[in-house]
């Protein structure tokens, strides 16, 4: 009952990441945190994708513009906002953005008013796609517990693996046939014409007109199939 008057955590859950793996969970409490790249600044989520903004040295003659536009040393950070009892999560002036249900918060390089975030939420930060969770208590659900997703992930990868073992001759030329579709309209060959003769490269084939040939002869011009006769034999 206790635990019942504290503000919710997100459950953050790896839904598609290029440095994070599918299925990995962090915890987001309501004393919130940042999200960044950078190693030993206390992110509550550590990205480490050049797509995530970080800390980095100014030049010179940078200074004036950093003054004006500090640089952060993380993307973008979260907390509870407890006068609307809600967590909120702001961009805090990354280059690539921050995107909630595909909706980016702010422009480049400036600092976005803080969102609102409800259970079920997709959180985009580079390549990187992270699903919020937000349960009463200690509540969660088969889609934000790590064990559940990784074990479903390795059993899609199974599946697909045993499908492409399995898949028959038939299935294996009609997958050729869409591959080359697929080539043929990537370089503008869509619309020549390419025959591919099953009948050729079958080995059961024959070849009849071949055969007679041989055995009768041709009827083309200038072919010379029998000697004329001579008055002198």
């Amino acid at each position: 009952e206790a635990s019942a008057s504290w503000p919710p955590c997100i459950r953050v859950m790896v839904n598609q990441s290029e440095c994070l793996d599918i299925g990995d969970l962090f915890i987001v409490t309501c004393t919130g945190g940042t999200i960044g790249r950078e190693k030993g600044k206390n992110h509550v989520i550590e990205i480490n994708n050049i797509n995530i903004s970080r800390v980095s040295k100014p030049r010179i003659f940078e200074m004036i513009l950093v003054l004006r536009h500090p640089r952060h040393s993380n993307h973008c950070s979260l907390r509870f906002d407890y006068t609307n009892n809600q967590y909120v999560v702001k961009d805090d002036g990354s280059q690539h953005g921050t995107f909630i249900n595909n909706i980016r918060l702010s422009q480049a390089h400036e600092e976005s008013t803080e969102r609102g975030i409800t259970h079920g939420d997709v959180l985009k930060l580079g390549t990187t796609e992270l699903l919020l969770h937000i349960h009463p208590g200690t509540d969660t659900c088969t889609d934000c517990e790590p064990g559940e997703v990784k074990a479903r992930v390795k059993l899609e990868q199974a599946r697909k693996y045993i499908i492409s073992v399995l898949m028959t001759a038939k299935e294996k030329k009609k997958q050729q046939k869409l591959e080359l579709k697929s080539i043929k309209k990537r370089y503008g060959l869509k619309n020549m014409n390419f025959e591919d003769n099953e009948a050729i490269s079958n080995p059961a084939y024959e070849d009849k007109a071949a055969t007679r040939r041989k055995q009768v002869g041709s009827d083309g011009p200038g072919h010379k199939s029998e000697a004329p006769a001579s008055v002198h034999k």
